[in-house]
């Protein structure tokens, strides 16, 4: 099998030319699709829709969940397909429209969860070095001081005994790729090698027929931080959105911490560990379910890399 990530070409511009990449808006497209939906049907039904469903999302973060049921319930029966399982970025119904009635606009590929879920986890030892590991700490550190911890993520004000700092490519934070481009060549290395090992995009595979795969970019890039307590204990937990995930361990288990073993959720119903050591990483499909037990002593801290299909 031919190599699909250019890691090369990564470290120098993008993984191929802007021009070829999907725009996603911040809604993932859902305003366009319903936009082009009623001009197809001349109606008004899902634009209204989406104005009753955001009514009802304000409600919903207000407390005031009676208002936010009935919202719902009003924005559903007028737009059915807003009601279904959200995939690639919009709900599924929603999609499953948009294709039946030609919409030609971006979208992106709904991953078939069962797939990813029955694919295999592949595992670098010694992905980074010591070195590598002590400049993204030091990194992170200087986002603290500069930014401050809730000034970077606002999410970090809601995290409890976990937190995680920002190092996306794109300014004000272009540190990962313009201070360490070493780092990033090594985890798109990782992530082509994977490719292959995995046979993800082989028939059969969850990502069989992509043919995104040259036109991925780093969407997430994120130090995460799991103090005594802290954990992702959602065993159905997995990354919306994204086509591929890589985790670097930047602790070293038992010297830093204890507990806080990264899991997968298998098809036969059962938590599968690695074995991570300090440097260690691990590539898989992002809608394979994955997880984190709870630390139960020191300080655990990873690198998350996150690969999309849009800008």
């Amino acid at each position: 099998m031919s190599s699909i990530i250019d890691h090369k070409a990564y470290l120098s511009a993008t993984l191929s030319s802007p021009s070829k990449k999907k725009t996603i808006a911040d809604d993932f497209g859902l305003e366009q699709v319903a936009t082009f939906l009623d001009e197809k049907r001349a109606a008004k039904r899902c634009k209204r829709a989406l104005v009753e469903f955001s009514n009802a999302s304000d409600f919903e973060r207000c407390g005031k969940l009676k208002e936010a049921m009935l919202g719902y319930n009003v924005a559903y029966r007028m737009w059915p397909a807003l009601d279904s399982v959200v995939a690639g970025g919009i709900p599924r119904g929603v999609r499953e429209e948009a294709v039946r009635e030609g919409y030609e606009g971006a979208l992106l590929t709904d991953v078939n969860v069962g797939r990813a879920r029955s694919s295999k986890v592949s595992v670098k030892r010694g992905l980074l070095n010591d070195a590598d590991i002590t400049s993204l700490i030091q990194m992170t550190d200087d986002i603290e001081a500069m930014e401050g911890r809730v000034g970077n993520n606002p999410e970090n004000r809601t995290h409890e005994r976990n937190f995680k700092y920002s190092m996306q490519l794109g300014p004000p934070l272009s540190h990962l790729r313009n201070k360490l481009p070493n780092v990033v060549g090594k985890i798109i290395k990782f992530a082509e090698d994977s490719l292959s090992w995995g046979k993800w995009t082989d028939e059969g595979g969850p990502l069989f027929g992509f043919a995104g795969m040259a036109t991925l970019s780093i969407r997430v890039a994120e130090v995460w931080t799991y103090d005594i307590g802290g954990g992702l204990t959602d065993q159905y937990h997995f990354d919306t959105d994204s086509i591929m995930t890589i985790v670097t361990l930047l602790s070293d288990p038992g010297d830093d911490f204890d507990g806080g073993d990264f899991q997968t959720y298998e098809s036969d119903n059962s938590q599968l560990s690695y074995g991570m050591q300090k440097g260690d990483g691990v590539c898989f499909v992002s809608h394979k379910y994955h997880n984190i037990s709870r630390v139960t002593r020191g300080r655990r801290k990873s690198l998350v890399v996150e690969l999309w299909e849009g800008n």
